[in-house]
């Protein structure tokens, strides 16, 4: 596979990386602008330059640190592939002089570069670290600097590629050339051949016969006819930028792959953000190609920026392993985030769901309701680093789920689930009681999937693991309080120290698996015992101004004013129910005890707009509060009170804004 393996100290920004490729034949590095995507690329071209000519050094030690001395660049190389090829005979001669460091079919090499700009190599000599290199020749494509009218730079691939690592004298056959040229070009260029040779001689001019490579690269030329390039007849001036970039790195990439197979070597080709400029049809395109070239023993290591590509990539089943380039303290890190693709089904790698790769951290939610709540512009100035996440919609979706959820980018990436409560309990009307739900795999963490796995780990050890103990404990004390507490259902809402035990066992424990688990819903955040009265003036102000909900402003009046007939509680529930919400029966109004009077008067008289099922009610909610009940100039004040106001809310807020601050 070539580079199985690269160890980077004090180069540039990288103060110390050591990271292995897997056995994917596409290793996908991603990031922001400036972590460092391209200072891993250059350290790799910086190691081959240095191995062809010792005149390519540059300043490249930690620019972070004055007090570093030396740079140090190691690659281990797999020589497996190679090998096993049926012309290992020959490899095997060519490789006997450093044949003694090659063990386990891999071999490590060593530039080292100090501060004054001395080079040393280890364990043997450049001469003979490039001989192993021209076995795994090193092709990079930045975007950027493609000079997408001159693809000179082509033939230079074509010729390195195709020539044998033995070289042949020609001089034997310069006759038979001179013959075949004066056939096709006449006598003139057997006149001029004679006239320039004698001016050599006269002025004692020799060339340099050892250049093999050279005279290849022109014999490939002179048999093609030409060395100028068109497409489809036309001059690549013709074409738009875009179509000759994608036509530059398509003919490239076909060239490498289809030719590698000719000769014993085993190129990579590093591709440095190839998005750029192209349609996203052109981008399918790229992403087409790899796939047919993937296969080819090629080791490709690509860096971008768009989650269309590496939406393509997937969906073309091709096997690739994604990095995420990260800066931390001002220095260069790099971490696995996926290798595996087969986890989930490819039709679901959209450009949606590929944009969490490159997040800095990611909150799954439900739907479109957390969406309206957590991109809310006067949300995010009370919690800015919310900002920062990426709020993404799950519509409840196990598959969607199961790809966020992965360990994968768990490990990697910081991540909260949040989930209503009807995603993890249901009541009984017959016992009387709540139990917890062992379906939702993906999303619930008290399912029978999830469940079992704390169960397996923990009897799988041979010392009791005390986090597996402890939150296996936990799953039994939470099923003993939910089989001996009974409730009544005869009203919509519950106001029972039980049951808020119960709540707050079952949010502890899912919280350690990264889920929130909501009291009820989000509505039920929305519309609480210490805001219902703000939500109700809202409602009565705005929402419900018009003459037509004249009706619905009384009746709410009366049930909840003059006098109220509830408490703060069912207050809060009969007015979240308005919005979409459920009871703390975790039921649809339609479903419950919910009096006749409320369910007549009100629920039935509203619209689906009016419940918010497609209107930003809450955009709309939060502004009203904010002009009236909140705001102070001092962010602070303002951030208290929302506290106040919102208690559930801001907790949820804070959770989130901790996944960025790590």
């Amino acid at each position: 596979m070539g580079i199985s393996r690269i160890r980077i100290s004090n180069y540039r920004s990288i103060k110390k990386l050591d990271f292995s490729f897997s056995e994917a034949n596409v290793q996908c590095l991603l990031g922001k602008n400036g972590v460092g995507k391209t200072t891993i690329m250059d350290a790799i071209d910086y190691f081959y330059q240095i191995a062809e000519s010792d005149y390519n050094r540059k300043k490249v030690i930690d620019i972070n640190n004055p007090y570093s001395q030396k740079t140090v660049i190691e690659l281990i190389i797999d020589f497996k592939n190679i090998k096993h090829k049926d012309y290992r005979n020959n490899i095997s001669k060519y490789l006997m002089p450093v044949s003694k460091w090659i063990q386990n079919e891999k071999i490590l090499i060593r530039m080292t570069q100090t501060k004054n700009g001395n080079i040393s190599w280890y364990p043997f000599s450049r001469k003979d670290v490039l001989r192993i290199l021209k076995l795994f020749p090193l092709y990079r494509i930045s975007t950027r600097f493609i000079n997408l009218r001159n693809w000179s730079e082509i033939w230079d691939v074509i010729s390195e590629l195709s020539i044998s690592l033995v070289n042949s004298n020609p001089e034997k056959y310069q006759k038979t050339l001179l013959k075949a040229f004066t056939e096709i070009y006449g006598s003139k260029f057997s006149k001029a051949y004679e006239t320039v040779s004698s001016v050599f001689d006269e002025e004692s001019i020799s060339l340099n016969t050892s250049e093999y490579y050279h005279r290849f690269k022109s014999a490939i030329v002179t048999c093609l006819g030409g060395s100028s390039f068109l497409s489809d007849d036309y001059d690549t001036s013709y074409y738009s930028d875009g179509i000759n970039s994608l036509k530059y790195i398509t003919l490239y990439i076909n060239l490498i792959t289809k030719l590698c197979p000719l000769t014993q070597k085993e190129p990579i080709v590093m591709l440095d953000e190839p998005e750029i400029g192209l349609h996203p049809q052109y981008i399918e395109d790229f992403a087409l190609t790899l796939n047919k070239c993937h296969e080819k023993k090629v080791l490709f290591i690509v860096s971008t920026h768009s989650a269309h590509l590496l939406s393509c990539i997937i969906k073309n089943n091709i096997h690739i392993a994604i990095y995420e380039v990260y800066l931390k303290n001002r220095y260069t890190k790099i971490r696995q985030l996926f290798q595996n693709t087969n986890d989930f089904d490819n039709y679901l790698a959209n450009d949606n769901t590929m944009l969490n790769f490159f997040s800095n951290a990611i909150v799954a939610v439900e739907g479109q309701t957390e969406i309206q709540l957590f991109c809310n512009p006067e949300i995010q100035k009370l919690y800015p680093e919310i900002k920062k996440v990426t709020i993404y919609p799950t519509g409840s979706n196990d598959a969607t789920t199961k790809i966020l959820n992965s360990s994968s980018i768990k490990k990697c990436i910081p991540y909260l689930c949040i989930i209503d409560m009807d995603k993890v309990l249901y009541f009984s009307n017959k016992y009387k009681r709540f139990s917890l739900k062992t379906d939702a795999p993906e999303i619930n963490p008290f399912s029978e999937k999830n469940t079992n796995k704390i169960i397996y780990r923990y009897y799988s050890k041979k010392k009791h693991n005390n986090e597996y103990h402890s939150a296996l404990n936990e799953l039994i004390d939470i099923n003993k309080e939910l089989k001996r507490s009974s409730f009544d259902h005869s009203s919509f809402w519950i106001y029972d120290y039980k049951y808020e035990q119960i709540i707050k066992m079952i949010q502890k424990y899912a919280f350690k698996e990264s889920v929130i688990v909501m009291r009820s819903t989000i509505e039920g955040a929305m519309i609480n015992d210490s805001n219902w009265t703000i939500f109700l003036d809202w409602l009565i102000k705005e929402e419900f101004s018009s003459t037509s909900k004249k009706s619905i402003r009384d009746m709410l009046q009366k049930l909840l004013i003059t006098p109220p007939i509830y408490s703060d509680h069912g207050n809060a529930v009969v007015l979240r129910l308005i919005k979409s919400g459920k009871t703390d029966y975790i039921e649809n109004p339609s479903n419950t005890n919910v009096p006749l009077d409320i369910k007549k008067q009100i629920l039935d008289k509203l619209s689906d707009d009016d419940k918010g099922k497609t209107s930003n009610w809450i955009g709309r909610f939060l502004s009203f509060y904010f002009k009236n009940y909140n705001s102070s100039d001092d962010i602070n004040n303002r951030k208290n009170t929302f506290e106040q106001h919102f208690p559930e809310l801001s907790f949820v807020l804070q959770k989130i804004e901790s996944l960025v601050k790590y």
